[in-house]
């Protein structure tokens, strides 16, 4: 048994998703070819590597990602990790210089990603139209199935692939009726997934890598040239606009199916403009004069 077999049964082992195993094997798979063994490993294999990806531009909350998936690696294979102890563990871990970078979409951008995807294929136009609206991760589009929407009710059977319980949402008349007549007209009826894959050798389920680049090139269609604004950013910016509406934390939280409210701190992006401006209509000494 190889170093990744022997990392992948520890991870299927401690009841990883599939999206995280992959992804965890990816970066065990990338550490082994840069240090050229799958043996053997050492500090200073773990220090040159994190170094060479700081170099490459990945900044300090990846490159701690990095750090802990390589420890589990190195528990995996038996292997001591160079630092032992919790204090040492804590002190090396590279950390997140300032608040990370959160790219999201305003209502405006939301709007204009609509606008740009009417002038693509019906399927593409509609994963910008189920990203915009249902605030769904591109792995849980990739998992959508035709069984999944509801006709009766207009709503779709989301497939969580984090935190959280899967459940239904509801899709806006227009996204609706654009569903149907792809489900009526373009999509195979015997395919089982709801978006299939453009490649003709490859009939089969859209991969998120393929969705990635719909997205992309719907972004460049809408002129927006945000840095890392992928399907997070749609997901971001409806959270947001709730927020903005009015509707609760706990309401929120209750309809993204969140397991914690605390989720919605992390995603919903306050504008420090409108946040001075509610605390100047809040405050009883701005409405005094002097």
């Amino acid at each position: 048994m190889n170093a990744l077999e022997q990392f992948e049964e520890v991870l299927q082992f401690g009841g990883r998703t599939e999206d995280t195993l992959n992804r965890f094997l990816m970066v065990a798979d990338d550490f082994m070819k840069f240090c050229k063994k799958q043996t053997g490993f050492t500090k200073h294999d773990v220090i040159r590597y994190l170094a060479q990806k700081r170099k490459e531009g990945c900044k300090g909350s990846y490159l701690g990602y990095l750090y802990d998936v390589l420890q589990g690696f190195f528990q995996a294979l038996e292997t001591p990790w160079p630092w032992p102890t919790k204090e040492e563990r804590k002190k090396h871990r590279p950390k997140s210089e300032g608040e990370p970078y959160q790219p999201y979409f305003t209502l405006p951008e939301q709007m204009k990603m609509l606008k740009a995807a009417a002038k693509m294929n019906p399927r593409d136009e509609l994963i910008i139209r189920l990203a915009t609206i249902t605030f769904c991760r591109r792995k849980e589009i990739h998992l959508m199935d035709k069984k999944d929407y509801n006709r009766k009710g207009g709503r779709i059977w989301i497939k969580t692939v984090k935190r959280g319980a899967a459940g239904w949402r509801k899709l806006d008349p227009v996204t609706k009726r654009k569903l149907e007549s792809y489900l009526d007209d373009v999509a195979h009826p015997r395919m089982r997934p709801l978006l299939e894959s453009s490649k003709k050798k490859l009939k089969h389920r859209i991969s998120v890598g393929e969705l990635s680049r719909i997205q992309k090139r719907c972004r460049k269609i809408a002129g927006i040239t945000k840095r890392r604004a992928g399907f997070h950013a749609s997901r971001r910016g409806g959270v947001t606009l709730l927020h903005d509406q009015g509707i609760s934390e706990s309401e929120i939280t209750q309809y993204m199916r969140w397991k914690s409210p605390f989720m919605v701190n992390r995603y919903i992006q306050l504008a420090p403009g409108k946040v001075e401006k509610k605390v100047i209509k809040a405050h009883p000494l701005f409405n005094k004069e002097d």
